[in-house]
């Protein structure tokens, strides 16, 4: 028990050590992806830690720290992705760069069926 206090501890101190990268305006795709999937990772830690305690014996089940640290930086990444995706021509600051589009998959449903979709934006304007 005292172990896994400890650790959540750890986690709460790291969170509070490194707020202002956060904040920070991301200048590239890669690093807000990094960020994205390490809060998420952090996030799903303390999810994990906290289920813990409604376990018997907590101290048996510290691979759910793990677990949720996992799925965690998977969720995380996920969403950096989304947000950093990128159009054909994006218009930033009275910049225009032409790059190669986000392809992204949906699933449309139709009647009681499901249909693939793909799609990319053309053009991304921030104003």
């Amino acid at each position: 028990m005292k172990r896994a206090i400890g650790t959540v501890l750890l986690l709460l101190m790291l969170v509070s050590l490194v707020p202002g990268v956060a904040e920070a305006r991301r200048e590239n795709a890669m690093e807000e992806v990094l960020i994205d999937g390490f809060y998420g990772g952090l996030a799903g830690a303390l999810v994990g830690a906290a289920f813990m305690a409604f376990k018997e014996n907590p101290g048996d089940h510290l691979d759910d720290i793990a677990i949720g640290a996992g799925v965690g930086v998977i969720a995380g990444t996920l969403y950096g992705i989304g947000r950093a995706a990128r159009a054909f021509a994006e218009i930033e600051d009275g910049r225009l760069t032409v790059q190669m589009p986000t392809l992204r998959f949906d699933l449309e449903p139709v009647g009681n069926d499901f249909q693939p979709r793909w799609s990319a934006d053309l053009i991304r304007v921030d104003f």
